[in-house]
């Protein structure tokens, strides 16, 4: 037990959001949110270990938030090819009421009428 809760506490300290939401999290929503911080970073660097960034994650997402919030009068969503949410600007709350943490990592099928499904694949 006393090694699964540091391997825990590790990948908590990965994840780039608040260590206010971040006590409250359960294991599960742990786990779903260190994958889909790793597939944002893929998404990102698209591999490439030569990339360097000079902000940490949390100076950068909070710059690109900034700058969403002022280009759009609505929210951002980032898909895999599978669906998979793995980027949601914070204000999507106002918009459909569901938090960032909540969505992440999550299939964008789970959020839409299963008769839009089909339009969904298509794109």
């Amino acid at each position: 037990r006393s090694k699964e809760s540091e391997i825990f506490n590790s990948l908590i300290k990965e994840i780039p959001l608040s260590g206010e939401i971040l006590t409250q999290l359960d294991k599960a929503s742990v786990i779903r949110l260190a994958i889909t911080h790793l597939k944002i970073r893929s998404f990102f660097l698209f591999g490439n270990k030569d990339v360097v960034c000079t902000f940490s994650s949390n100076e950068l997402e909070s710059k690109l938030n900034k700058l969403y919030y002022k280009a759009i009068n609505g929210f951002i969503i980032v898909l895999t090819n599978a669906g998979s949410l793995v980027y949601v600007t914070e204000n999507i709350k106002q918009h459909l009421g569901l938090s960032q943490i909540d969505m992440l990592g999550q299939n964008i099928l789970d959020f839409i009428h299963p008769c839009d499904h089909d339009e969904i694949k298509d794109m």
